[in-house]
C-alpha cells in the first residue's frame, strides 16, 4: 500500500535510449506486480509522482496512460486513481456468464444497468435472433463491476421479444447472472453459445464507463446464445480491458478434447454477428 515514502529506484536521465515515461512506467507496473500496490489501494498522484522522481507532469502523465491502457490502473469516482485487480479467467470450453467465472475465483462482481428496452433492431441483429421482418427486440445494456464500484466490462445484449418480457415483467432478474435467472427463475434450457473473440480501441462511450483513456486496448467477444431446442435468444458483444481478462481453452491434436467454441470466422453466425455492431 502506498504510505507516500521516496522510491529508492531512479530515473536514468542520461545514456538510456528509453524515454523517461517509459522508465517510470516499466518501475511503476513492477510495484504493482510485486505488490506493493495491491488491488484496490489508491495510487499516488501526479503531484506525488513528480515529487518523488524528479520528473515533469508531463512524464507522469504519459506514463500513468501506459498503465491504464495495460488496465493496471484506473479512476475510480470520489477517490482518485486505484489500482485494478487481478484478471478474470474464463474457461472456453463451458458456456458460463461472466459473473459466474468472476464468483468462481472468488471475486466479487455487480453489474448495473444501462438501458432496458425494447427496440427494432437492424437487419442483421433480426437474421442472427431469427426474428420476422418488424419484429423488435429487447436491448440490455449491464456495467459490470468487481469490488463494488470497479468498472471491469461492458455488456450490450439483445434478446428475443419473449425474453424481454419475461426481463421486464421481473427487473430484478436484469442483474447478476442472466444465465442463471433465465434457467432457474425462468425455466428455460440453454444449450450451447457461438462465440467470436477480437480487439478494439476503447470509444468515447467504452472509455467513459471503464474509466480509461480513449483508445485503450480491449477485448470483445461477440456471443449467441441457443436453447435446447435450438432457437437463438440472446446476442451478445462483451467490451473487457485487456488486463483484466484472460480466457483459457484446453487444445487437442487429436480431436478428443473439449468442443471448440474460439471461432475463427468460419462460423457463418459468429461471422455475421462480429459485423452487426458495426452499424
Amino acid at each position: 500500500m502506498f504510505d507516500g515514502s521516496s522510491n529508492d529506484v531512479s530515473l536514468n536521465d542520461h545514456g538510456s535510449s528509453v524515454p523517461l515515461y517509459q522508465q517510470l512506467c516499466l518501475i511503476l507496473q513492477r510495484q504493482i506486480d510485486s505488490g506493493h500496490f495491491e488491488p484496490g489501494d489508491r495510487f499516488p498522484t501526479s503531484r506525488e509522482l513528480c515529487e518523488m522522481y524528479g520528473v515533469s507532469t508531463t512524464t507522469v502523465e504519459r506514463a500513468l496512460r501506459q498503465l491504464a491502457e495495460r488496465g493496471l490502473i484506473h479512476r475510480r469516482p470520489g477517490r482518485g486513481t486505484v489500482v485494478s485487480d487481478s484478471p478474470v479467467k474464463e474457461e472456453l470450453a463451458r458456456l458460463t456468464g461472466l459473473s459466474e467465472a468472476a464468483e468462481a475465483q472468488g471475486v466479487e462482481f455487480k453489474n448495473r444497468v444501462l438501458k432496458a428496452e425494447f427496440f427494432h433492431p437492424t437487419e442483421r441483429q433480426a437474421k442472427i435472433l431469427g426474428l420476422r421482418p418488424g419484429e423488435q427486440a429487447f436491448r440490455l445494456d449491464r456495467l459490470n463491476t468487481i469490488r463494488g464500484e470497479d468498472p471491469i466490462g461492458v455488456e450490450l445484449g439483445i434478446y428475443s421479444p419473449d425474453v424481454g418480457s419475461l426481463f421486464l415483467h421481473n427487473p430484478e432478474s436484469m442483474v447478476g447472472s442472466l444465465y442463471l435467472n433465465l434457467e432457474v427463475r425462468f425455466g428455460l434450457r440453454l444449450d450451447r453459445a457461438s462465440q467470436t473473440i477480437g480487439a478494439m480501441a476503447a470509444g468515447h462511450r467504452e472509455a467513459e464507463l471503464l474509466g480509461l483513456p480513449l483508445g485503450s486496448p480491449l477485448v470483445y467477444f461477440d456471443r449467441v446464445t441457443y436453447l435446447d431446442s435450438g432457437r437463438p435468444i440472446q446476442f451478445v458483444r462483451c467490451c473487457l480491458p485487456s488486463a483484466r481478462y484472460s480466457f483459457h481453452a484446453w487444445l487437442s491434436r487429436h480431436g478428443d478434447g473439449p468442443p471448440d467454441v474460439l471461432s475463427f470466422g468460419n462460423d457463418q453466425v459468429a461471422a455475421v454477428a462480429a459485423d452487426s455492431w458495426q452499424e
